[in-house]
């Protein structure tokens, strides 16, 4: 009887532990890593740009698809006047 108790015990700590890893947002953890290397080599292509140096370039990718969106800073508000 004992042994059945610590059997059932295990089997519900493994399926508590394992559904713990559940996705939020539906998304599986490959999927996450795919669209984080897309925004890292989006922004690294960015940075190396010389003509974005004006813009602010924020860089978001989700299910493979990307979006950019760019804030554009004049000479007179980086001077402050």
């Amino acid at each position: 009887m004992k042994k059945i108790i610590f059997v059932a015990v295990l089997m519900v700590c493994g399926v508590a532990l394992f559904s713990g890893c559940a996705s939020t947002t539906g998304r599986t953890t490959g999927e996450y890593i795919d669209d984080s290397n897309i925004t890292t080599e989006a922004n690294a292509i960015i940075v190396q740009d010389p003509d974005a140096s004006n813009l602010k370039i924020d860089v978001s990718s989700t299910a493979g698809n990307v979006v950019l969106r760019v804030s554009y800073m004049t000479r007179r508000l980086r001077s402050g006047s």
